[in-house]
């Protein structure tokens, strides 16, 4: 009985991490990358990690930042493309996914 508690704990511990292990990872890549601003295939891709956590806002706007880096960038395109689509597929408008980038003047 004595080793039950200690193995309970332990699971609930392991358990927790495993279900925080994606945001940690996607809030790092997203520190990591206001380091490194014109790195368009990493905004690329923090929206994708963003977009696979539900946070569609949030991809929408990496998606965006990924194209104004490199317009030519047609991951990026494509991967915005499919992120409306699946968004008025469910009933949110493309309107609804726009946050205004406030820090650029």
């Amino acid at each position: 009985m004595s080793l039950l508690i200690p193995l309970v704990i332990a699971g609930i511990v392991a358990v927790v991490l495993v279900m925080m292990i994606p945001s940690l990872v996607t809030h790092t890549i997203g520190q990591l990358l206001l380091g490194r601003l014109d790195d368009y295939e990493g905004w690329c891709y923090y929206g994708k990690l963003l977009e696979r956590t539900g946070h569609h806002l949030q991809a929408y706007n990496a998606y965006l930042k990924s194209i104004e880096i490199n317009p030519a960038y047609s991951e990026a395109h494509e991967r915005l493309d499919n992120l409306i689509l699946r968004m008025q597929n469910s009933g949110d408008s493309k309107d609804s996914l726009y946050q205004p980038d406030l820090d650029s003047n």
